[in-house]
């Protein structure tokens, strides 16, 4: 009498299949959980490291730039009331996407507004940086970090890094990261513009929304304050949103509500901390 096959016993090429499955199962839960520990771990050192920047005397310095210019921090501020020092890369992408509108911004209040940005790859040469500053129409000072000049009073933990000094030469604002709206942007710089300023510093959190191919708008946030202050913001047709503080605040963030046709996938942090304040909404269609 013929044998036969006990159908529940696993054919040898599928029971080696699902250990494999199972293995990159385990594999991807462990990698997430390290990546998802270590933004974390990467966003408190961030704001350990500016937790005491904001607020101090930034020092003196003079950096050549790629005309050959010399440009000093205490000289600058005899005219401007905003010095926005920004520490970049020429293969930055994030980089790439705020210096329009850092350019917007400078040709509109340049009787008020500084901004350097320095090249912080030691790599990369003067050369370098003024071909890239001809190639994306730049027309504020940029050099590099590599001179006489030490500027390890920037916490730099990421590019782009960019730092505001205020007109009595104060760090008021320090942030890793894009800052992808010029809007954003202006309501920063002029912040610490005008006979109104009082010192205070400002702190600027930013939101994105996306579904993985493209950013999309509508999704409304609420941020609760370690204070008890709450607000609310939407994220605009480009998927972006932001608020400015003058304190230092932590917020718990929930997202209240998503557009039609979508349905929230993740939230990447439900805390926004004062210097890492970025909080990305990713979605997915229905």
């Amino acid at each position: 009498m013929d044998k036969k096959e006990n159908p529940k016993k696993k054919h040898p090429v599928l029971k080696a299949l699902l250990i494999f499955f199972l293995i990159i199962v385990v594999v991807v839960g462990i990698g997430a959980f390290r990546l998802s520990r270590e933004y974390k771990e990467y966003t408190k050192e961030i704001e350990e490291a500016q937790k005491g920047i904001i607020g101090s005397e930034v020092p003196d310095f003079t950096v050549t730039t790629t005309e050959g210019e010399k440009c000093t921090l205490s000289r600058i501020l005899e005219e401007k009331e905003v010095v926005v020092l920004n520490i970049f890369t020429t293969w930055c992408g994030p980089c790439e996407i705020e210096f329009p509108e850092f350019e917007n911004n400078y040709q509109k209040y340049n009787d008020k507004l500084e901004i350097i940005s320095l090249s912080g790859d030691s790599d990369e040469t003067m050369e370098d940086v003024a071909s890239y500053k001809e190639e994306h129409g730049l027309s504020f000072p940029m050099g590099i970090t590599g001179g006489e000049e030490t500027f390890d009073f920037v916490p730099v933990k990421g590019y782009p890094t960019t730092m505001v000094i205020d007109r009595n030469r104060k760090a008021v604002f320090c942030v890793s990261g894009t800052i992808r709206s010029g809007e954003a942007f202006e309501a920063l710089v002029t912040s610490f513009m005008g006979d109104d300023y009082d010192g205070s510093p400002a702190y600027l959190y930013q939101v994105n929304s996306h579904d993985g191919k493209e950013y999309v708008g509508g999704v409304t946030l609420k941020f609760t304050s370690d204070d008890g202050t709450e607000r609310e913001v939407t994220t605009d047709e480009s998927g972006y949103a932001y608020f400015m503080t003058s304190g230092m605040h932590t917020y718990d963030v929930a997202v209240t509500s998503v557009p039609d046709g979508y349905s929230l996938e993740k939230l990447d942090s439900q805390k926004a901390g004062p210097q890492s304040g970025y909080t990305t909404v990713k979605l997915k269609v229905k």
